[in-house]
């Protein structure tokens, strides 16, 4: 039977002790909603993932609560969007712990020694699983939309496209407009209805007559 040298065991003892010290320090994990505060614009959150025990079992990590959400913020503007149960998230983890920050705002001492605890998560909305991701996806595009697909604003380097369950309207960088029902405005600016008759063409017949085709 071959010994290990003494080299060997200190190696593995070191390994084993900085894989110990690793499992207790928490970087980012994939997440879900389970409720929204709009108030605080903080979450209750469960990890997706498992912790795995010496044995190797699994268990559910408890839920993490007061967690603030990251949405696109700057500049005194904000694009804000539902928050709900269900949807997915990446949770990262604070370096320090962030209690005082998140009561007070600006530059605070860290409250307690935390360091990459799960008290100190941070959820970045979105983030998808495989069947979860967005149907339709836009490469060529930027899209702000429902998930459906049926309500959305699409912008190009030339068009700008609202659409409202069917409706809605394309703008062009000539300045002319195309409605979803076949109307549209030219780029001088006249109105032109689905026949393609134009404000400025357009006559009634005379009381009696019989009415002129297309108008």
């Amino acid at each position: 039977m071959t010994q290990q040298s003494d080299p060997d065991i200190w190696d593995d003892w070191f390994d084993q002790a900085l894989r110990n010290n690793l499992i207790e320090l928490h970087t980012a994990m994939p997440a879900v909603i389970e409720s929204f505060d709009a108030a605080t614009q903080t979450a209750k959150v469960n990890l997706s993932i498992k912790r795995v025990l010496k044995g190797g079992e699994t268990t559910a990590i408890s839920p993490v609560i007061n967690v603030p959400c990251v949405y696109p913020s700057a500049g005194g503007y904000s694009i804000t969007f539902p928050v709900t149960a269900g949807d997915e998230c990446l949770v990262v983890f604070s370096e320090r712990a962030i209690d005082n920050w998140l009561q007070l705002g600006g530059q605070q001492d860290p409250a307690g020694s935390r360091i990459h605890a799960y008290n100190d998560a941070f959820a970045i909305l979105g983030g998808k699983s495989f069947p979860n991701a967005v149907d339709a996806y836009s490469t060529n595009s930027l899209q702000i939309r429902n998930n459906a697909g049926t309500t959305y604003i699409n912008v190009t380097n030339d068009t700008i496209t609202l659409e409202i369950n069917g409706g809605g309207a394309t703008f062009n960088e000539d300045g002319s407009v195309m409605f979803a029902n076949g109307a549209s405005i030219t780029p001088s600016g006249e109105f032109r209805n689905a026949q393609n008759t134009g404000l400025g063409t357009h006559t009634h017949p005379a009381i009696g007559s019989p009415p002129t085709p297309g108008t």
